[in-house]
């Protein structure tokens, strides 16, 4: 913990040996969703993700201390909303101006391809690159988190079509912008 970002003191982990773990607010309820919650029911308030995420509750305690973590049991899913075992470090970051979560993460296929160069001593090697971006939005019913393409993406499919941009790419040159 921290007063003025420069000294720090170790007040103690909240989650234990998670690797590479992200820890915000709940998002927004995704559209067409209701609260689905009984009158009164306590909602929940955070979610910590790694490759797999937790939904549940975070209070605050007293100065220089984690707070508590409560998750609620069965609240869980994959970060990449389908299979997290290609899915890892997912990190998210708020949008102000769209109001909105926004999380990628490395993936990493299940299977080795060759190396184009022969150099290497071992013949195959992990290729690995980012997901594309996508909204994170919660849904109360089901309590879990649902993942939708940013708006932006859809830039992408303006103009000239990515298969050509690709084949000029492995050519070595790319056509003006």
């Amino acid at each position: 913990a921290s007063t003025d970002f420069t000294r720090w003191d170790y007040v103690g982990g909240l989650f234990g040996n998670a690797e590479c773990p992200d820890f915000f607010p709940l998002p927004r309820v995704c559209d067409g969703c209701d609260e689905g919650r009984a009158a009164g029911a306590m909602a929940p308030n955070y979610v910590h993700a790694t490759a797999y995420y937790q939904i549940g509750f975070y209070n605050e305690s007293e100065r220089n201390s984690t707070g508590t973590w409560t998750p609620i049991e069965g609240a869980t899913g994959n970060m990449d909303g389908d299979d997290a075992a290609s899915f890892y470090a997912a990190k998210s970051f708020y949008d102000p101006v769209g109001d909105r979560r926004i999380t990628w993460g490395w993936l990493r296929p299940d299977t080795p391809m060759p190396k184009s160069n022969s150099t290497y001593k071992d013949p195959t090697v992990q290729t690995n690159c980012n997901s594309l971006p996508r909204e994170v939005r919660y849904d109360p019913r089901l309590e879990r988190l649902t993942f939708f393409p940013v708006g932006e993406l859809a830039r992408l499919h303006v103009g000239a079509p990515l298969a050509r941009l690709a084949r000029a790419a492995a050519r070595g040159h790319l056509p003006p912008a």
